[in-house]
């Protein structure tokens, strides 16, 4: 590639950086691709309305110069990654130099971005490099495209103590059958909000529910989750009456035996 003087990419991009016309867009696409183009110019082609001179700026070297204050200036990085996600774990020069240098922690608003609006692929990656970070965790529990797989080590209390992502795990759209049971085996005790969402998941196999109401310590509001699903059985609503722990519904809670309709009298 020819050497082109800083000063001359400055003095040409001001012109050209936010223009939309196809030639200009060819002329941005290079500037964005140059190695020697400054970051005040990779700033103004941040906004240009051509998505590929955008993406192009992850693979740019000095898309993330260092501040006076010693930290990153992650500002165009950021913007990006709230648009591209999945390619800033993939392309971004700087993200992966700096795992590399274990520098990560200015880059950590932008990890949380990937977290919260990545999919799949990207997200085992993110798994993979933080899950001890609580935060990170969290914000998993909440992307409704974290996998499975994702989730059932969430479920884990061993790795996710905290008790409200273990439960937001139960409620989530992607979480298997296989990882509810999991779930169901939980201790009371430590886990009622837990074990709250997975009686009211819709996807928790009959035999995890049966376990659930088999347990002497299982919580009131549990059996009611359970009692009041669409699908309870007649012969699960009739253990659960006969719960130790069961306390009479009150008028307006009826049971489906005797249909929706208005209370009995």
């Amino acid at each position: 590639m020819k050497i082109v003087p800083t000063r001359q990419i400055v003095h040409v991009s001001s012109k050209l950086a936010q223009s939309s016309h196809v030639i200009w867009w060819e002329l941005q696409l290079r500037l964005a691709h140059h190695p020697r183009t400054p970051f005040s110019v990779l700033k103004r082609l941040a906004d240009s309305p051509h998505q590929g001179v955008r993406l192009a700026l992850l693979a740019h070297p000095n898309l993330c110069p260092w501040r006076n204050d010693g930290l990153l200036d992650i500002s165009v990085l950021k913007s990006l990654a709230s648009e591209f996600p999945e390619e800033t774990l993939t392309d971004c020069v700087v993200f992966n130099l700096l795992g590399l240098l274990e520098k990560l922690d200015d880059m950590f608003p932008i990890v949380e971005i990937i977290a919260r609006r990545g999919h799949r692929d990207s997200l085992h990656e993110i798994f993979h490099l933080f899950h001890d970070n609580q935060s990170i965790r969290s914000i998993l529990s909440w992307n409704p495209s974290t996998p499975d797989k994702i989730l059932r080590a969430l479920a884990n209390p061993m790795l996710e103590p905290n008790e409200l992502v273990r439960s937001r795990v139960g409620s989530h759209y992607n979480v298997s059958p296989e990882t509810l049971s999991q779930m169901a085996n939980t201790d009371v005790e430590k886990s009622r909000l837990v074990l709250e969402s997975v009686a009211e998941n819709k996807k928790t196999p009959f035999d995890a529910l049966l376990k659930l109401v088999q347990s002497t310590a299982v919580d009131t509001n549990i059996l009611r989750h359970i009692f009041h699903r669409t699908d309870c059985r007649l012969d699960l609503q009739k253990l659960i009456r006969n719960h130790p722990r069961w306390e009479m519904p009150c008028c307006h809670e009826v049971s489906h035996e005797h249909g929706s309709g208005s209370p009995r009298r």
